[in-house]
């Protein structure tokens, strides 16, 4: 929809702060939050920009970027790589449209490889939006973690579902693995 900004929160934290943000922005503003127990990643200094991606985990190698429940999965899997000595950033993509391209150009010229990780379709969510600003901005490797083209169906937990579609840690951690063996070539 033109003129409507998307906006996801990643824990309690940021939903709570989040909602007066809408409420003060200009135009409307779709919130996207979560029914499942998310752990909590941010503190109380935080403070919502709509509009303005926030590093939670500096890197070089590749940078996770994601929203929402994907957050925690993402510093997750960034702790993986880390293991296997791939220093990962991780990106707390709050607001979806508009994006932060600035920040994600920014990314993509000092690591060269990205992974984009939502809860949500690739086509037309979180990834489609970075693909496009790598498009305009700087290419780069890119991956995305998300529901493929496909129907969805229902389960009892949440973290299976998310497993069941590909957005389990390990697919974040392959996907990052990619991406970086991709830019070496």
């Amino acid at each position: 929809m033109p003129n409507i900004t998307v906006v996801e929160a990643a824990d309690a934290v940021e939903a709570r702060k989040m909602v007066p943000a809408v409420a003060e922005h200009d135009g409307p503003v779709y919130l996207r939050l979560s029914r499942s127990d998310v752990p909590v990643l941010l503190d109380e200094s935080y403070e919502v920009k709509i509009g303005k991606g926030v590093v939670i985990r500096d890197g070089s190698d590749v940078a996770l970027i994601a929203s929402g429940v994907m957050v925690s999965r993402c510093l997750e899997a960034a702790e993986k790589l880390a293991e296997e000595g791939i220093d990962s950033y991780v990106v707390n993509m709050s607001t979806i449209k508009p994006l932060d391209t600035g920040l994600v150009v920014k990314l993509a010229e000092e690591t060269g490889a990205l992974v984009t990780a939502e809860d949500h379709s690739i086509i037309g969510g979180l990834g489609g939006a970075v693909a496009e600003a790598l498009g305009e901005g700087k290419p780069a490797n890119l991956e995305r973690i998300g529901v493929r083209d496909t129907f969805t169906e229902t389960a009892l937990s949440y973290d299976e579902l998310l497993d069941h579609y590909g957005m389990g840690v390990e697919d974040i951690v392959k996907a990052a693995r990619r991406a970086v063996q991709r830019k070496r070539r």
